[in-house]
């Protein structure tokens, strides 16, 4: 933990709610990628918990998927972007659908240098 950034531990699903009110929604975009070229499934913004149900249509078929979390414009609105430009202004996360009945949970912990993910519960 920093002293400029003691909030940089703990974000549910991919917003740093410790830096302040979530007055800014972050945006979060779904890809099919299955080619060369992926194809924008859907397009989200966070609620004020920093959540987003991205799939709400219903279970994504067998297949590989990209996720595009837009943090760059939510740090620099918290005032924590790093440099000019951010560092991070987005974070691509790739994954496999091996179920289309399973639960898929990506959460996205970041600070302005950096970020972790992993499949949650």
């Amino acid at each position: 933990m920093t002293k400029d950034f003691p909030w940089y531990s703990k974000y549910p699903a991919g917003i740093p709610h410790e830096i302040g009110p979530l007055e800014y929604q972050s945006l979060i975009e779904l890809y099919e990628v299955s080619g060369e070229n992926p194809r924008k499934i859907a397009q989200v913004a966070t609620g004020a918990d920093g959540r987003a149900d991205v799939i709400a249509s219903g279970p994504l078929p067998l297949g590989k998927y990209g996720l595009r979390f837009v943090v760059g414009d939510y740090l620099r609105k918290q005032g924590a972007a790093a440099g000019k430009p951010a560092f991070l202004d987005f974070v691509p996360i790739r994954f496999a659908i091996t179920d289309p009945t399973g639960h898929y949970h990506i959460p996205l912990i970041f600070w302005p240098w950096g970020y972790t993910t992993y499949r949650g519960s």
